[in-house]
């Protein structure tokens, strides 16, 4: 009687010397194929995929250097610079971190090959590079005006589909005035050099010289901040003044407090020469925004000219 088989007994016997009087059959053992496609299976299932930051991800990055650069300043106080060494490590790594994460240096690149390509009438890479642009720019809204940078990119997409070099280059300097990504890499790259210079003195046991450079790096963050706190209140102000003029005071006195908060917070890290000019507009937003309840009929106006004001500010971090 012939017994069962399966494929361990099927392959056993073909690896057998053929019976008498039948040829050999030589066949595949799929089995060793079969282990190491599971095995691959299994890396690639378990392989940590490469971590992208959102927003909240790189807010939380840059909360967490900012706690670490001050608890290196209140190190500075002591007489440890191994504790005020680590301490400025591990801030370098978040803002490193932050960086890499934020997609500035993709956004700049984008933006320069963007123009590059229309100048040369390729506009379907100019195109494709202002997509790229517009993936970098949604991880950064804290720190650029939203509106401005979205209708600027679609005004740019649409000038590409038609051809339009001129339409196009006004559009990315537009983009450019939105986010100034420029100046927020300047701003980080200033952070990370004072962070060096301070683990530099903390070798030659200078804790003077390393309390200046960590002061230098919070002056850096502080940068930062600054600009995401014009660049919110210009959007805030602006977006106030319609809905007041559309009779949405609920809306709008919430916007310009918010307006009025990033002033005010901007006023603690503004440059001296722009700290007077930052005061002066966040009394005016303070201002309107206390009497919303009852509004005046120049007031949407007087929330365009605070907005141009800020933006103004805004501009002069170029200089």
């Amino acid at each position: 009687m012939r017994g069962c088989m399966n494929s361990d007994t099927d392959i056993a016997h073909a690896d057998a010397p053929a019976r008498a009087g039948g040829p050999r059959r030589d066949r595949f053992d799929p089995r060793p194929v079969l282990r190491g496609i599971v095995a691959l299976s299994l890396a690639l299932a378990v392989a940590p995929s490469p971590a992208r930051c959102d927003a909240a991800d790189l807010a939380d990055v840059l909360e967490k250097a900012h706690q670490a650069i001050d608890k290196a300043d209140d190190a500075t106080h002591g007489r440890d610079p191994g504790k005020v060494s680590l301490l400025l490590i591990r801030a370098d790594e978040l803002v490193d971190k932050f960086e890499k994460g934020s997609g500035l240096g993709v956004l700049i690149a984008a933006i320069d090959a963007a123009g590059a390509a229309a100048g040369r009438q390729e506009f379907a890479g100019a195109a494709l590079e202002i997509r790229r642009a517009r993936g970098s720019i949604s991880l950064i809204p804290d720190y650029i005006i939203s509106r401005g940078a979205e209708e600027s990119s679609r005004a740019a997409l649409a000038a590409a589909d038609r051809g339009d070099a001129a339409a196009f280059g006004a559009a990315v300097e537009r983009l450019r005035d939105a986010v100034l990504p420029d100046i927020l890499l300047a701003r980080l790259h200033d952070t990370r050099a004072a962070i060096a210079r301070g683990r530099g003195a903390m070798v030659r046991n200078d804790m003077a010289a390393g309390r200046i450079a960590v002061e230098e790096a919070k002056a850096g963050l502080g940068g930062l901040e600054y600009a995401g706190g014009l660049s919110r209140a210009t959007f805030n102000l602006a977006v106030g003044a319609e809905l007041l003029q559309e009779e949405a005071l609920l809306g709008a006195r919430d916007l310009v407090r918010r307006a009025a908060r990033d002033l005010r917070l901007a006023i603690d890290v503004a440059p001296p020469p722009q700290r007077e000019a930052v005061e002066a507009v966040h009394r005016i937003a303070d201002d309107l925004w206390k009497r919303m309840n009852r509004p005046r009929d120049v007031d949407p106006a007087a929330l365009r000219e605070a907005a141009a004001r800020v933006e103004v500010i805004r501009q002069e971090q170029r200089v």
